[in-house]
């Protein structure tokens, strides 16, 4: 018989083929891992074995609650060329690396390689079953020497944070073991060797042959007797769990006295005097410290003009064990070129930092800048974290235009020493200006400085006449600073400024009546006769009318217009109105000219969709629902008449009223439901939501009693018939096999078989182990125990 090696962690994805043993990757964090896997023989293999091979099985895997998935890679090899197209819990798999190994007798065989950690990540904890895996038109040539294998195994590689930092390193390749085999193992760090390991998962495994079998480490004969002894390492064992696989092993070792502090390398040294070997992947686990170099910008500061630009940075070695050597270098690019480099003058100790300073004279010309800082930039220095050594921003060079000859503002000064100016009426005057890049300032100095900005530019009140006030315009980098003063001179003006008092409309009437005032106080000057009122509904002009005589100062003019509103504005409207609307008139201030409020137009409304209810699903779809938990019924005052109907017809025609409001069992979901609300004495409106029905938990019971007594007689699932619709359930005996297969059409399980060894009889009082599959994406798969009490 031959013996098939392979030890599981993390791999690429090119495809491959015969090739020595090297390191492949390095993981350092709270990390470990586990496995799990099956063979596919059906009996241990043998000259006067059977030459079959089947082409499924399944295997469990538990995991911590602790422990997170951080990688899972699917591994299955068998005789022949090999067969790279399997499923997994029935998705289909295709081999993302393969390898191949011819041995003495010419014979070939395979292994192949996938990353399965979305599934994984997905599932969790649960049954895993390999299909699809056929080899049998290719084992016949492998029979007479009992050589024909197939088998599969899935590396889950998990961190912990109760685990101490360790290194995972991972070595690839393929290579045969004809009488002996020495693979160097290089790149390791040893920095404490409390609980290192080495894990193997082998093929061809016999429990019974033992011919020259060893596996050494720097020398040391290895053993986990009884289970794996030192003269039969590979002997269809499972170390994860203590169980026996056919031809097949899932070991680790504890190497902690076979490796020692400040080694950099192990030499691995296995023998067979009788089966050929085949090395695919070799994993070690070891205690590691490492430093974790990481950057960040503190301050940028840019000179527009020529183009230098000074960097304050920190460099920090947090989340680490180890020293941050001096020397680490670390680069600084714009625009993904180099442009200066440097390196740490200290060592920095654990949480330690060290802060530089880098000065860079760059092209002012060119607009934009990606200024990026890069630590280790080779990763010459192994670290816990290698994506966080890079600090980067957006540096703008933009060369804004010169700005023009402000004009002053001014503004009366008749009724009061502190009037208000809109500073920012002088961006329209620059040429393409946009307005966040715009600021002012009471003092050059805050200007230049880039401090103390006027709040509101738009209504600023002056403290002096004349004062000057200084406009920056630009980013943090480039800018530009004009000036212009504010002035108040003496002018008579009027001052219009309308207020509406009142809205009439009766129900379901587009025709409404406003009351409106238009004044002329802090004028000093009467507003002329003719000025015109313009009317809005939601901005549609609806008519206008204008004043009949002239309005005095400090008075007011109050009239009533009746207008007509469009048809197709309802609910709360916005009434606006504007006086001098084409600015004909010169007044004091020209901001106080508008008046709005909101009329809720008494009309029925386009359909109001609401927030659905959701409730569990009773079967097919239906639920029993309290229509008054909707949200926005809630929230109605009690002055709010509240009705529900199934049809929008009903709902309108006020037929037809859901009575039964608190326990309404629905029609299959989703289902529409009108609600029908109106205030008292007031007009109706009409809302809709959906009933709609989830698939919440089973209840699975502890146990059952199958005894003809009419009560608890089977294995009663609450919430799973005709709501899972495609559950599948089995149950098991305490040895695995499996006695009963049920579905959605299968009535419940009571206590016989159905398949199995046997698929008849009662089965005795005892534990028994279901696996509930609910195939539902929101569920992971349900196991468990059950008792049958007869």
């Amino acid at each position: 018989m031959w013996k098939y090696f392979l030890v599981f962690l993390f791999f690429g994805f090119s495809s491959t083929f015969a090739q020595n043993i090297e390191l492949y990757t390095q993981f350092n964090g709270r990390y470990d891992y586990t496995a799990i896997g099956n063979s596919m023989n059906t009996v241990e293999n043998g000259t006067t074995a059977p030459c079959v091979i089947n082409t499924s099985s399944s295997a469990t895997l538990v995991l911590e609650d602790t422990q997170t998935v951080v990688a899972a890679y699917l591994y299955w090899a068998g005789s022949g060329t090999g067969d790279f197209d399997i499923e997994l819990n029935g998705t289909p798999i295709s081999a993302e690396r393969t390898f191949s190994v011819v041995i003495n007798s010419g014979l070939t065989d395979f292994a192949a390689f996938a990353d399965v950690t979305a599934q994984v990540t997905a599932t969790g904890t649960g049954i895993y079953e390999v299909s699809e895996l056929d080899i049998s038109e290719d084992i016949a040539p492998y029979c007479p020497t009992g050589s024909n294998f197939a088998g599969w195994a899935i590396a889950i590689i998990f961190e912990d944070p109760n685990l101490p930092l360790n290194q995972l390193n991972v070595y690839d390749g393929l290579q045969s073991v004809p009488t002996s085999l020495n693979i160097q193992l290089n790149n390791l760090n040893v920095l404490d060797n409390e609980g290192a390991k080495i894990g193997f998962i082998a093929w061809e495994g016999d429990a019974s042959i033992a011919v020259n079998e060893s596996l050494r480490i720097n020398g040391n004969l290895i053993g986990n007797p009884p289970l794996n002894p030192s003269n039969n390492a590979f002997n269809g064992t499972n170390s994860f769990n203590g169980g026996t696989l056919f031809n097949m092993d899932i070991d680790f070792y504890n190497i902690q006295n076979n490796i020692s502090i400040g080694d950099t390398s192990a030499e691995i040294q296995l023998t067979s005097g009788q089966d050929v070997v085949l090395i695919n992947n070799i994993i070690t686990v070891l205690n590691s410290q490492l430093p974790d170099a990481s950057v960040l910008m503190d301050e940028v500061i840019a000179n527009c003009g020529n183009g230098e630009v000074t960097i304050d940075f920190t460099i920090s070695n947090n989340n680490s064990t180890e020293i941050l050597p001096a020397g680490t270098e670390f680069q600084i690019l714009a625009n993904s070129v180099l442009v200066e480099t440097g390196s740490i003058p200290q060592d920095l100790d654990i949480n330690e930092s060290w802060q530089g300073t880098m000065t860079l004279n760059l092209d002012p010309s060119i607009i934009n800048y990606d200024i990026e800082i890069l630590v280790d930039p080779g990763n010459l220095i192994p670290e816990f974290v290698e994506d966080n050594n890079a600090a980067s921003i957006f540096l703008e060079f933009e060369n804004f235009p010169d700005l023009p000859i402000f004009p002053d503002l001014e503004n009366c000064l008749e009724e009061t020493d502190n009037d208000l100016f809109n500073l920012t009426q002088q961006i329209a005057l620059i040429p393409g200006a946009d307005a966040t890049n715009v600021q002012f300032f009471t003092s050059q100095e805050d200007a230049e400085n880039n401090t103390n900005p006027i709040p509101y530019p738009e209504n600023y009140t002056s403290p002096s006449s004349p004062q000057t006030i200084w406009l920056r315009y630009g980013n943090e980098f480039c800018y530009k600073i004009g000036d212009f003063n504010l002035e108040r001179i003496s002018c008579t003006f009027p001052d219009a400024s309308p207020e509406i008092s009142n809205i009439q409309g009766e129900c379901y009437d587009r025709e409404i009546q406003i009351d409106f005032m238009v004044s002329n106080n802090e004028s000093t000057a009467a507003l002329a006769s003719g000025t015109e009122i313009l009317f809005f509904a939601d901005g549609i002009i609806i008519g206008s009318v204008f004043t009949p005589t002239e309005i005095p100062m400090n008075e007011s003019w109050e009239s009533s217009s009746s207008f007509s509103l469009p048809e197709n504005l309802v609910g709360d409207i916005e009434i606006y109105m504007i006086v001098d609307p084409d600015n004909l008139v010169n007044e004091i201030f020209e901001d106080n000219n508008e008046a709005f409020v909101f009329y809720e137009m008494k009309n029925l409304g386009p359909l109001v969709e609401l927030e659905p209810l959701l409730t569990c699903n009773e079967g097919e779809k239906i639920g029993t629902f309290n229509l008054t938990a909707q949200e926005f019924v809630q929230n109605q005052s009690n002055s709010t008449e509240i009705s529900f109907f199934a049809s929008y017809e009903d709902a309108i025609a006020d037929f037809n009223e859901i009575l039964e409001t608190s326990a309404y069992l629905s029609q299959p979901t989703p289902q529409p439901i009108f609600v029908r609300y109106e205030e008292l004495g007031e007009c109706y409106n009409i809302g809709s939501f959906f009933l709609e029905t989830e698939n919440c938990p089973p209840f699975v019971p502890q146990g059952f009693s199958p005894n003809a007594d009419g009560v608890n007689d089977t294995f009663e699932i609450s919430g799973l018939y005709d709501i899972f619709e495609n559950f599948e359930i089995s149950i098991f005996t305490r040895l695995g096999n499996k006695i009963y297969e049920g579905n959605n059409k299968i009535e419940e399980w009571n206590g016989t078989c159905n398949t199995g060894l046997s698929s008849s009889g009662d089965l005795p009082t005892g534990t028994y182990y279901y696996v509930l599959n609910l195939n539902d994406p929101g569920y992971d798969i349900i196991t468990g125990w059950v008792y049958l009490n007869r």
